[in-house]
């Protein structure tokens, strides 16, 4: 497969929502995300890669990817078979947010890909939610606030589709052989390190999973796709753009994404964007997604 390269999508909202509607086929492009997906497929022809094939198929469906997997769907034929449906995007911080009676996600992170088939029943229940999600997503997106009704909403769809997988209708799907499944777990605490504002390195993250750096690296390029050190960096870069977009003070932003200096993160920045952080800011438009 011919494919486009697009190493990180970073999302700050807590609750993003999507809507997908294609008509033309485009090329698709390899990404993963700081948050979880649930892709929701109402009509088409699609494949999903993560990074290597895994699935195929037609119609109604409902996609969970976990934070971290490199992959991509790739809609098929929308000339003659449009493309139609739905992309949620939550943070873990809703995870941490909500208690576990009220929202257990770990029947869906015991595998890397969840596929479920949906049927005309499962249709008529998940089709309104998603459309009252992104009716409520797009009315206060520009706030930067999610409103408690949208929490509601996702609290729904998410027990759902869980109720799903718990009653063994989804299909499971793990990334590469047994022995790469740490990579995951690896992807996972870059993602929280650098949400949570620290610095991270290679070597670091080798000596928490024991395995040398040179195995760690070579896994983890060969699984996702991308080198650790470039997930690392575009994981800051596009923390440090969110953050800039808000107006926050440079300094703030370089102490907030655990750069050592001011200076170490303007050249950083700089060198990634080949504008400064000051004039990205000036530049930058109100935060908005999906």
């Amino acid at each position: 497969m011919k494919y486009g390269y697009e190493a990180v999508r970073s999302f700050n909202l807590p609750v993003t929502v999507g809507r997908q509607e294609h008509t033309k086929t485009i090329p698709p492009r390899m990404h993963f995300h700081n948050c979880y997906e649930v892709m929701y497929v109402t009509s088409g022809r699609y494949q999903i890669y993560a990074p290597q094939k895994l699935y195929e198929g037609e119609g109604a469906c409902m996609v969970f990817f976990s934070r971290g997997v490199y992959h991509c769907m790739v809609r098929m034929d929308c000339e003659r078979t449009p493309f139609c449906g739905f992309d949620l995007y939550f943070l873990q911080s809703v995870i941490d947010l909500v208690p576990e009676p009220l929202l257990d996600i770990s029947p869906l992170l015991e595998n890397n890909v969840m596929v479920i088939p949906i049927c005309e029943k499962e249709l008529s229940f998940f089709t309104p939610k998603f459309e009252e999600m992104r009716r409520f997503y797009v009315q206060t997106r520009g706030s930067g606030r999610t409103p408690p009704v949208l929490y509601g909403l996702l609290l729904s769809v998410i027990n759902h589709i869980t109720d799903l997988v718990r009653a063994d209708q989804a299909l499971r799907f793990q990334v590469g052989a047994d022995s790469d499944f740490y990579i995951t777990n690896v992807a996972k605490s870059i993602i929280e390190a650098i949400d949570s504002g620290r610095d991270i390195s290679v070597a670091e993250i080798a000596a928490r999973f024991y395995v040398g750096p040179t195995k760690l690296s070579t896994d983890f390029h060969r699984l996702l796709g991308i080198s650790i050190k470039r997930m690392i960096c575009e994981l800051k870069l596009e923390r440090a753009k969110a953050m800039l977009k808000t107006g926050m003070d440079v300094k703030d932003v370089a102490r907030r994404c655990g750069f050592t200096s001011d200076s170490y993160f303007i050249q950083f920045f700089k060198k990634y964007t080949g504008v400064s952080p000051g004039k990205y800011r000036g530049q930058a438009d109100p935060l908005s997604e999906g």
